[in-house]
């Protein structure tokens, strides 16, 4: 302390400290700056190359092909609707078989229109490690879309959680936040999961601002009892901020729910849930 008394007493030393303040200022400030460029570049690396993912491993054959029939025996005998449902072919459109060599964690695909929603879900016996680790293994983020162990990889629970990180840019599940408009959430249609075995089609419920409890804590992901109770602590959001329902959206009986669940900026203490019911299964 005195040594510092004595230079800002004396004008030169005096310019000196002041000189070597603002340099190891700029230094710590250049620093941080740097810090922050790089994972932001870092980052944006990470999800190029999940976009360079969905495009290697999309097959051409996405859409049902009709096989020719030739015995005109079989053609008398059908209807030509019967036909054409009898001879379609359907097939993953993605190949999982190359998914798995780039993680063998990946299990499945999401894929939602209208939003920038198009990666796959992964599941490690190790809970929320694809929260801050990427599709190569390294640590950082975007992170993945993911599921816990908690839940069956072949979306047969009653609620199935999905989770992913809100990225500024509008990766992972960052425009999820489009449901945050009514108009958007009231147009919506239907999104899909797929898996090797077959392609699932749900419908969005609900989207709600929802509180951040660990929700498999709370409700038994395994019964129609705990998805009821779920359902109804979903009911009690009417009327937040974001939170929207589609009524015409009945849930009961044996109907199982898809729950995609992502932060809400500036609100540490919330999440926000796109709640789905699946409508369909078509098995390859």
């Amino acid at each position: 302390m005195n040594k510092i008394i004595s230079i800002m007493k004396n004008p030169d030393k005096k310019k000196l400290f002041i000189i070597a303040v603002i340099v190891i200022c700029l230094v710590c400030i250049g620093g941080v700056i740097f810090a922050y460029w790089s994972y932001q570049k870092e980052t944006e690396e990470n999800v190029v190359k999940l976009e360079e993912l969905a495009e290697k491993v999309t097959t051409q054959a996405t859409t049902p092909e009709k096989k020719e029939d030739k015995t005109e025996a079989k053609q008398d005998e059908q209807t030509e609707a019967e036909s054409q449902a009898s001879s379609q072919v359907h097939v993953a459109k993605h190949d999982f078989e190359a998914l798995k060599q780039e993680n063998k964690d990946i299990y499945a695909w999401i894929q939602m229109p209208d939003t920038e929603v198009d990666y796959p879900i992964l599941q490690s016996e190790e809970d929320n490690k694809y929260l801050d680790t990427n599709i190569d293994g390294s640590k950082g983020y975007p992170g993945c879309i993911y599921t816990n162990v908690c839940n069956s990889k072949a979306f047969d629970d009653y609620i199935t959680l999905v989770y992913g990180h809100n990225m500024k840019s509008g990766a992972m599940f960052g425009t999820l936040d489009y449901f945050y408009e009514k108009e958007f959430f009231d147009s919506f249609d239907t999104y899909t999961v797929e898996t090797p075995e077959a392609c699932f089609t749900y419908s969005v419920y609900a989207a709600v601002n929802y509180d951040d409890k660990l929700i498999p804590a709370y409700y038994d992901v395994k019964s129609s009892l705990g998805r009821d109770e779920f359902v109804k602590s979903l009911e009690a959001c009417r009327g937040n901020s974001k939170t929207h329902f589609n009524d015409e959206v009945e849930i009961s009986g044996e109907d199982k729910l898809l729950v995609l669940s992502v932060c809400i900026s500036g609100q540490d203490d919330r999440r926000y849930l796109i709640v789905s019911k699946l409508e369909n299964v078509q098995n390859y």
